[in-house]
């Protein structure tokens, strides 16, 4: 664990708790503790604005946005 990490496993909480999406001490207390990011180890998929079908790049842990992305308020898709 890294401040970086805690930093934003709080943020999110904060996030989800102002959206009303989190409603519980301990629900809470599992968002701040938890390091998300372990779990996408490598890497995730997100969506690529595009014309015509959805699609959907990789994003691996040496890109610059990689850590961020693991903690936005949004379904991941692990690769």
């Amino acid at each position: 664990m890294t401040d970086d990490d805690k930093g934003l496993r709080l943020a999110l909480a904060e996030r989800l708790a102002d959206s009303g999406h989190l409603r519980t001490d301990p629900w809470r207390a599992a968002v701040e503790a938890v390091p998300r990011h372990e779990f996408l180890r490598g890497g995730y998929f997100e969506r690529a604005d595009s014309p015509g079908p959805t699609a959907w790049r990789p994003v691996l842990p040496e890109d610059p946005g990689w850590l961020g992305g693991c903690y936005q308020d949004a379904s991941l898709v692990k690769l």
